[in-house]
């Protein structure tokens, strides 16, 4: 079960959810000073949102989502913006996490659930939930 972080969880957390940012983003990506300030700051105004997952007390991953508006679709999308999991997670864990990721989008007006990763554990488990797969680019310049 997903339980949404208040403020005072996040900072109490904080260094967790930059373990959590710095495992869920490619290695080829530096994150600086600059970048865990912006999150925390957008965490603590509510624009992105900090996810504990929990299983019988005990702590099993972590998500960080934020709101994205489609201005074309007149709907949002929910980003998961990074997930992380303590240990391998179980198919119930996602279910879980899934449902309560889908209950929370649903809220905010949410018509899609979109993430980007690396990690093919991830990908194979969102694909159980109907998931597509697409390709996403990076070109340094």
């Amino acid at each position: 079960m997903l339980i949404r972080l208040t403020t005072e969880d996040i900072s109490t957390n904080w260094a967790l959810l930059r373990h959590t940012l710095r495992e869920a983003h490619p290695k080829t990506i530096q994150l600086d000073e600059a970048f865990y300030s912006g999150v925390l700051t957008k965490l603590n105004l509510g624009v992105m949102q900090a996810w504990a997952g929990y299983e019988d007390g005990e702590l099993k991953g972590m998500v960080v989502t934020e709101i994205l508006a489609d201005p074309y679709e007149h709907s949002n999308t929910l980003l998961i913006f990074a997930i992380y999991g303590a240990e391998p997670l179980t198919f119930e864990h996602w279910r879980k996490a899934y449902n309560d990721l889908v209950s929370f989008a649903k809220l905010c007006n949410c018509k899609t659930i979109t993430g980007f990763t690396d990690f093919e554990a991830v990908v194979a488990n969102a694909k159980k939930f109907g998931a597509t797969h697409r390709h996403y680019i990076i070109l340094e310049v």
